[in-house]
Formats: structure tokens, sequence, C-alpha cells
């Protein structure tokens, strides 16, 4: 680890930027003194949890919201290696007899009773899956049959998550719908259930989620929006996608009307302006690709995801956006997908997080993960950042060249008081996912301190140094111990052997992430200003790595 009370890695000096920022020298400018650069506090990212169709509960780490999806039935089981319809959670039975639909409250509210006997907060309920009631009326074709646009094939009756087609009776889901808000209400009452979120739809564009068209799913939200404000006027409604430019299977597979499963986004938007149809929330799904099949375009995820939204004309204000899938991942199929193991996971995370506060002020708001059951801690990048949050973020400015092509210096910096400030800088690349050479790294923090007061600093390195599988891999690696063809970022427990997870094991970590001791320094003048002062220090990021400072005037 690098501590800057070497003497040969901290500068204090009079020189301007443009002097500080020659070839193979990035300086990270932060201004406390301009209040132009004075943004809004951070806020946790990172605080929910999504969990599929509990039943008795959930186990989910202490603070964490819940994502809850799959609640209102739907849902399949598997029965002698087939999938068939599970109707045990299904609040809805279509009579045959009467010809009526049948309400049954039971599964749904002791489920969500068991949620919160688990004292854990509801964030969201998903509506995605309809019960299976609603396939009421469908003629299915056998397989071998050509689409006759109107019918759904057998096929298509279950699929991998359970019901995927719209309902036949868009009257009777209404009614479904409206009725089970008024029993919310009566259940857990008006306030509790308008601090819930609605969510229609997961995945939308996916067919294991969703087999109709565009129009039948934009009628499908659409009656569902209106179904809950006939109860809830105020209630938070909001709806799932993927990303804007989304193409199935490149376009290769045809819904029951021929068309191809693209992204719904651009029409839904449209039409809801247009037709009185509100969405307080949009959420998009993101799994990072971290291998060399595709470029790492982390930097470019805000104009990827959420720029396309905000951005079109009929887009209504206000709306929050979240992600609300993700994970850094090498590899992903199906349902399926391998996690990152290596710095470059943290990456992931800590550019994502950054790219949330930097655009608040666009409605971008949380990133839901997998994972965190009871007795999980936070670590890494998300610890720390977490230990930002209500701190007034300011804005930093990268000036100067990186050494190694595509490298990309980043910040993140708050400030609690004049006092105490602190800030992440970090490294990565843009187009090689493997590790060069060190990035030479100046960080110039403008300060309203007296010149020669005294600041007390700490930092702690996260390298591949300080990553566990990754001190491994580099110390440790016998190519005897990792399975045929998987990556070596990959979760060890997918990637090893038996013999390479005996090894792992017995593994001794020698470089853990830690904080130096404090040091102290003083301010300087600011040639650039008769405001404030200056501290100039100069460090090294290795690549895909951070380094976490933390500033105080009092020991």
């Amino acid at each position: 680890m690098i501590h800057f009370r070497k003497q040969h890695y901290l500068l204090l000096f009079f020189f301007t930027f443009i002097v500080i920022s020659a070839k193979g020298q990035v300086t990270v400018v932060t201004d406390f003194t301009n209040k132009a650069n004075k943004k809004q506090k951070l806020h946790d990212v990172w605080s929910v949890v999504n969990r599929i169709s509990p039943k008795k509960g959930v186990s989910v780490a202490k603070g964490m919201g819940v994502n809850l999806v799959r609640m209102v039935g739907g849902i399949n089981k598997v029965v002698n290696g087939k999938r068939v319809p599970n109707y045990k959670y299904d609040p809805c039975r279509y009579d045959s007899v009467t010809n009526k639909y049948i309400y049954n409250w039971k599964p749904l509210i002791t489920r969500i009773n068991n949620v919160k006997k688990s004292k854990r907060e509801i964030f969201q309920i998903v509506l995605d899956q309809p019960c299976w009631a609603f396939q009421h009326g469908y003629n299915f074709l056998s397989d071998d049959e050509p689409y006759n646009g109107k019918d759904f094939k057998e096929s298509e009756r279950v699929s991998i998550y359970g019901n995927s087609l719209p309902p036949k009776d868009r009257v009777a889901y209404s009614e479904f719908v409206k009725a089970m808000m008024k029993k919310l209400v009566a259940t857990y009452g008006k306030k509790q259930v308008l601090e819930w979120r609605f969510r229609v739809g997961s995945e939308i564009e996916t067919p294991d989620h969703w087999r109709g068209t565009k129009q039948d799913f934009i009628d499908y939200f659409a009656d569902t929006e209106k179904a809950i404000r006939a109860v809830l006027p105020k209630a938070k409604i909001g709806v799932h996608t993927r990303t804007p430019d989304f193409l199935y299977k490149k376009g290769k597979e045809k819904n029951y009307k021929g068309e191809v499963f693209g992204s719904f986004a651009k029409d839904l938007i449209s039409y809801c302006y247009d037709n009185d149809v509100k969405y307080d929330f949009w959420g998009i799904s993101d799994y990072v690709i971290v291998n060399n099949t595709r470029p790492f375009n982390v930097d470019e995820k805000y104009e990827e995801l959420f720029a396309p939204l905000i951005n079109h004309p009929k887009w209504l204000p206000n709306t929050k956006l979240d992600v609300m899938e993700y994970a850094p991942v090498v590899s992903i199929k199906g349902r399926n997908f391998m996690r990152v193991s290596t710095t470059h996971s943290e990456i992931v995370d800590l550019e994502f997080t950054n790219m949330f506060y930097r655009n608040k002020d666009k409605g971008l708001g949380r990133i839901y993960r997998w994972g965190m059951r009871k007795g999980s801690k936070n670590t890494g990048v998300i610890l720390e950042t977490k230990k930002m949050i209500g701190k007034r973020r300011y804005v930093s400015e990268i000036v100067g060249n990186t050494t190694v092509e595509n490298n990309k210096i980043d910040a993140l910096f708050v400030k609690e008081n004049k006092n105490n400030f602190e800030g992440i800088i970090y490294n990565y690349n843009t187009k090689d996912l493997s590790y060069k050479q060190p990035e030479q790294v100046t960080l110039s923090m403008v300060v309203d301190l007296p010149v020669g007061t005294k600041v007390y600093y700490r930092d702690a390195l996260y390298s591949r140094n300080q990553n566990k599988f990754q001190s491994f891999l580099n110390n440790r690696l016998s190519t005897s111990w990792l399975k045929p063809n998987k990556d070596k970022r990959g979760d060890p427990r997918k990637i090893l052997n038996k013999k390479g997870l005996k090894a792992w094991r017995n593994f001794t970590y020698k470089i853990p992430y830690k904080y130096s001791e404090w040091s102290v320094v003083k301010t300087v003048t600011n040639p650039n200003s008769k405001l404030g002062s200056k501290i100039v220090i100069n460090t090294k990021l290795p690549s895909f790595s951070y380094r976490k400072l933390e500033f105080k005037t009092d020991k």
C-alpha cells in the first residue's frame, strides 16, 4: 500500500493545474469553495434487495427494503419433470360452473404477513404473473401448427417463470386488481399501502416474462394503472423493462402476431402521455458483462440505460429511475449467471454508484441486488459509499491524460463540513480488462481553510493485491486447478475443480484492505483564487482499483 505520509508521494506546491497535467499525469480537482460544485446529499443507492415469490417470509439483511417478485400467483411447479401451473398461491380462480372469477385473498395476505413477521420493510410488490384463472378463454395451438395471429401455442401455456400470457378478459382482470387493492387497504390501512410501490411486469420484452405483443402489454399496464388508482389515486405505480435498445435473440424469435420481441419503452411512453396514464417510476435491468467478448462500456451506462427514456419528448417528469436487476457477471445464460470475483466487480459497483449520484437530479434512485441474506453485511466499495450517505457531493474535474490508453480516472467527493471531507478516486479501462502499470494521479483540493492549517488524512487502497481471489490466483495458481473453458474472473466455487477448491479453502489472505495511520499536512496558498487554501497530494492508482481518502482538521 502507498501511504501519503511518505515524503516522495506528497507535494505541496504553487503551480497551476496546467503544469501539473502533463502527459501521463492526471489531476483530480475538487473545489469545495465553489458553490457551483455543491450538489445534492448522497442517498442510499444500495438499499433494496430482490426476493422471488416468498412464501414463508424473507431472509434479508437488516436495513434492506424488499422487492417482492411474483406475489399474486401465476407461478409454476415441476411435476414428473414437467412445468405445470401451481394454483396454491393464486388469489383468484375461475369457476367454470358459475362462469365467475372467485377471489381468495388468504394466499396473498398470508405471504405479506410472513414478510412483515420477518421485520423487514416491503419496498415494492410486483404484479408480474397474472393468476392462472386469467388464461380462461384461450385456445392453444399445438406446437407444430403455425401461428394464426390470435392464439398462443401449447408450449407457451407455462413458461419457465409461470404464466406469461396477457389476461384474456381485460375487464375481469381490472376488477380483480381493484378488489385486491381494496383488500390490501382494508387489511393494512391506506397509509401503509401508499408506502409500497406497485410494479407492473418484469423485463417485459423477454418472452418467458411476457408472451404477448407490445400493444398487449401497453393495454395491460394501462388497465392495471387505472384499476389501482380507482382505489388509491396516489398509489406509486411503475414498470420494469429491458434497455431501450433491447432486441431479444437478435430478432429471430417472434410472438403470436409475427412481431419480434424488442423494447416496448418508446411506444409505452408515448401511449401513457397521450392517454393520461401515469407511471411514477421506471426500472431497467442491467447485468454488466465483464469478459473480453464485448467492450467494457461501464462509463456509458447512463447514455445506454436512461438517456433514451429521459430524452423522449413525452417522458413524464419527476419519474424515478432504478436498476431493478443488476450484477457484474462474467457470463449469463438464461436464468443462470456467474458473478465476477475480481476487482472489476468493485469498480463496476463504484461507477454505477457514482453515475446515480451524478444524475440524481434526473430521477436516478436505487440499484436492486440479489443475495444479501440475513446476516450478510455490506463490504468493499458499497460499504465505503454507505459511510458517505447524507453528506454533500461536490463535483470533481479530471484534468490531464492517462499513461495507459483508454484508462479512465474518476472520483466521488463529499463534505460534511469545512473541517471534514472525504472521497474515492478510481481507475478502470474501457477496452482492456487486463492489469497494466499504475497511473500517477495528483489530488488537488481547494478548501475553506486558512493557509497553514494542519489537515489530518488517511487512505485505504483496494487493488488486485487486496482482492482475496486474485491474490490466490496471482500467487498460487496451478492450471490443473481450473475447470476447462472457465473465465478466471468468475466465482471460485464455479471455476475451480476439487483440487483447486481445496487449495482455495486453505489459502491464507495476507494483504487485507485497511486504512493507513493518520498523517498530517499543512494547506498552502491557492494560486488560482483568493478563496481558501489548497491541498495537493500525489499518489498512484493501479488498474481497476480505488483509493478511499478521509480528511479532518482535528485529531
